[in-house]
């Protein structure tokens, strides 16, 4: 009997969590469609522009950037 009782709140927990998770998942996938719009038009912007521009010419990030094609490690990697 006890077994019975354990085994209808274990099927019952876990339907909860699951039906719990779904619903997040949806509202998961809205924020980031919403986020996703919101970047696309910062970076329309003349401002979202010149910050990518300022990004994109800074020696750090170029550096960054040739290291980390594949060709420049196998070229630069002791075997």
């Amino acid at each position: 009997m006890l077994q019975k009782h354990l085994s209808i709140l274990i099927v019952f927990t876990m339907t909860l969590l699951l039906t719990g998770c779904a619903a997040y998942q949806g509202e998961a996938q809205a924020d980031y469609d919403e986020t996703k719009r919101m970047v696309a038009d910062v970076i329309k912007t003349e401002e979202g522009k010149q910050a990518l521009r300022e990004v994109l010419t800074e020696e750090e990030f170029q550096t960054s950037l040739v290291m980390e094609q594949s060709f420049v490690q196998d070229t630069i990697t002791i075997p």
